[in-house]
This record gives structure tokens, sequence and C-alpha cells, in this order.
């Protein structure tokens, strides 16, 4: 619990420096993905700076958030901003983006102290926030220096796999359900569109093969709670670090092996989801299918952590 709070309260004190722009991250497989999940909630922040702060809550594409740190003068400070997500253009990186102005409040009572409603006044200073992936985004004030931001871990155990990559990538052992989208143009109804289904995630030894790539793979069992009870292993998550014949660099990518498997049919053994490394979450990823030969069809995925199955308390 000690150490518990140590990581929260790092995270709740701001850092004035504005040296450090934070991890960068990329997806190299992502050319042509078209999913555009929501941001998760939560306490973003640069790691490379730790201390400032951001509080972000989205509901149904609409975000409200506070910005907590100090003043010039070392004075703690917080101020809201709200608003709706805008979509990012269709040739760009960004999937939401979010451009308003800061409020600040005043004169609220203390703690303890009979309830009385504080004063809300909106500043001069303006907030950009441009969400590239599910777990990243790119932030800036009044158009100053921009600093990449993650939602803060502190639950879940995490760890730099790849070199290649500052991205922690968190131990995703438990129980997860998967949500799957249709997008297919033919199909018209609601009950259609969606089906989903619950799945086990056990982390298996890291490989490495004869050209150097590692591999760090998470495998995926499907239960079956009704008889015969059993557990059926039918593929994977796997992260890796390819070497791109065109750079001469590794790359980091992640896949979903042999999904959506049972809605496929054998002629897709092996098929691939793309994962956006930017995508995988603690506790929340999504995935993307795109249908041979076609544009716009196939799958999307939405995954969500049901608890932590296997891990220590």
């Amino acid at each position: 619990m000690k150490k518990l709070m140590m990581i929260i309260l790092c995270c709740l004190q701001l850092s004035a420096v504005m040296a450090q722009p934070g991890p960068t991250v990329a997806c190299f497989n992502c050319d042509d993905t078209i999913n555009k999940p929501y941001p998760v909630s939560g306490n973003w922040y640069n790691r490379e700076q730790s201390g400032s702060g951001y509080i972000m809550d989205i509901q149904n594409g609409f975000l409200s958030g506070f910005y907590f740190g100090y003043d010039e003068q070392g004075q703690q400070k917080w101020l809201n901003f709200q608003g709706p997500l805008v979509p990012g253009e269709a040739d760009g990186d960004v999937l939401w983006r979010l451009q308003t102005k800061f409020i600040t409040f005043s004169d609220g009572n203390a703690i303890n102290q009979d309830y009385h409603s504080p004063t809300a006044e909106e500043t001069t200073d303006e907030i950009k926030i441009e969400f590239i992936f599910k777990h990243y985004a790119r932030v800036s004030v009044n158009g100053q220096a921009v600093q990449n931001i993650q939602p803060l871990v502190y639950g879940v155990p995490t760890q730099q796999e790849f070199t290649e990559s500052k991205l922690q990538f968190p131990d995703l052992t438990g129980l997860w359900t998967f949500v799957y989208k249709r997008n297919f143009p033919d199909v018209i109804t609601q009950e259609s569109l969606y089906f989903s289904d619950i799945y086990a995630l056990q982390r298996y030894p890291d490989t490495i093969d004869e050209n150097g790539t590692k591999t760090v793979r998470f495998g995926i069992d499907k239960l079956y709670h009704y008889p015969p009870f059993e557990i059926l292993g039918i593929g994977g998550l796997e992260c890796s670090n390819p070497m791109n014949q065109e750079t001469g660099n590794r790359q980091v990518i992640c896949i979903l092996r042999n999904f959506p498997w049972w809605a496929l049919g054998n002629d897709y053994i092996d098929q691939e989801m793309i994962v956006p490394i930017g995508d995988l979450g603690a506790f929340s990823f999504t995935a993307e299918f795109k249908e041979p030969g076609f544009a716009e069809t196939g799958f999307t995925l939405e995954a969500t952590r049901v608890n932590f199955l296997g891990m220590d308390e």
C-alpha cells in the first residue's frame, strides 16, 4: 500500500520543467486501419516528466478533465477543461482531438464546511489534446511545447519488453471480454452487428528466433461453462520486433492470431488482427481484421479486462 501511494503522489506533483516531451509511440502495421476507439478514462501524464498530470473522463464522446499542478509562484493550481471529442482527419494520425479554454474555480467551501457553490470563470489559456491511440496522446497549452502523455498504470505490473520501444507492456494475465463488431455493408440489423465472448489470457515464455526477433506471447483460451466443461486454446496475442527490410531497423508490432476464430471458418486459420501498440493497455485493447480484397469490411474488436485471474494479489 505504501508503494502504491508513493506512485500516485509522484504523479500528483507538478514539475515545471518542459524539456522532456515524453515517450514516442508509433504503429508500424496500422496504415490501413479504420477503427477509431475512444481514449480511456484515467490519470494521464508524461512519464519522462513525472509530476504534471491530467485527469480525464470520457463518456459517449464527451471529455471532462482537470489539469493539476502549480502556477509560476509554486502555488497549487487546478483547471477544468471539457468538450466533445472531434474526429481527426481521415488521412492523419489523430483519432480524436479536443481544443478548448481552461475553466478556473474560486470561492468554494473548504473541507468540512457548509457547501456553497464555487464561481467558474473561463480563462484565456487554451489546451489542445490530440489522441493518437486509445492509450497515447499529444497535449499542448497555448501552442507551446508538446508533451506525449499516457494513462498512469499502477495496479498492474508493466515493463519495457523491447529496446526499440519505450512502451511499458502490461501483464495481461486474466479474464477478458472480446466484443466484435462486423464491418460489412450488408449487415443492417443491430442484433447482427455485434457479438461477444469471454477468454482467458496467460503469458507464455518469450522466444527469440534465428533472426533475433523476440516475441512476447499471451496464449488465449476459450472457456466453456456448460457441459462438457473445458478450456480450449485457440490463439494468442503476440508482440514482436521483426526487422524492417527497407529501413534495416527493428519495429515493434502486435497481432491477435486466429481471431475472430469461430466467425471466419477454417479458411482463416492463422489469420491476424492488427493490435496497434498504442491501443494496448492494462485494462483494455483494440484489434482490427480487414476482409482480404475489400477496403472497409472485416471486424473490429474491443477487449476489456474482467479480472486478474492467476496474478498475485
